[in-house]
């Protein structure tokens, strides 16, 4: 018995998007990197600032590394109505003086001279 090509390449694509599909609904399967396997909320530790993601807000480094908001609105020169809750990739488009990277290894040489 023959199978037809278009319904061959079909039932492959079926199976194979069905299966990331199935794994992501059940939990085994997360491509944001928001989560653990588990499920939980992954948020910045506060001991490396490698862990610091894009997708993170402010507010949550900021409260992760013990840091104070006129800080780092200060350091970055942040327009005062910038929302803390604004995720870090968000506000490098804000301006010229912020990027994660920045961010990051200010806050490394922060903590090495503390």
């Amino acid at each position: 018995m023959r199978v037809n090509k278009l319904v061959y390449i079909a039932l492959v694509l079926v199976l194979f998007l069905g299966v990331i599909e199935g794994a992501q609904a059940v939990g085994y399967w997360s491509v944001s990197g928001k989560y653990d396997l588990q499920g939980n909320p992954i948020t910045p530790s506060g001991k490396d600032a490698g862990d610091i993601k894009g997708w993170m807000t402010l507010q949550a480094i900021m409260d992760a590394y013990g840091l104070s908001e006129e800080e780092v609105y200060r350091v970055f020169h942040l327009p005062p109505d910038l929302s803390p809750e604004t995720p870090i990739k968000d506000i490098e488009k804000e301006t010229e003086e912020f990027s994660p990277e920045k961010l990051r290894e200010w806050i490394t040489t922060t903590r090495q001279r503390t």
